[in-house]
């Protein structure tokens, strides 16, 4: 029997595989909230969302969002019972730019609760200008 959270990440997924939410590069479907080269506000979340749990304890370091080249302040919390990684500026993302979300997989990296890796993920949006 499919939990909760189970059950809203496949309701995530479904809704975003049409519009190209759905990344080649995950060892286990996931989506995300807005898709993948997509723009967003600058005071977006972000929303990734998994059909298998993660390991919490392989995200911290492995989670990095930049905008040329640069680090950007973030904060990240692990949602819907491990299913789903929410991304938060600390202040606003840069407006005007673009930001990379990468989530390094391989060893050593994010991993399943299974002990699995994830493949590393380069996630790219556009942030629109301030109003």
């Amino acid at each position: 029997m499919a939990t909760g959270a189970a059950l809203l990440a496949l309701a995530m997924l479904a809704s975003l595989s049409g519009c190209g939410g759905v990344s080649s590069g995950l060892t286990v479907g996931g989506a995300a909230s807005i898709a993948p080269g997509g723009s967003i506000a600058p005071t977006e979340t972000l929303r990734l969302a998994f059909l298998q749990e993660l390991d919490v304890s392989s995200l911290p370091g492995n989670i990095s969002v930049t905008a040329a080249g640069l680090p950007v302040p973030f904060h990240f919390a692990l949602t819907d019972a491990g299913f789903t990684i929410v991304i938060a500026p600390v202040n606003e993302w840069p407006a005007g730019e673009s930001i990379t979300v990468t989530l390094a997989g391989g060893e050593g990296g994010i991993r399943w609760v299974d002990g699995r890796f994830a493949r590393t993920m380069n996630l790219g949006y556009t942030v629109r200008p301030a109003l």
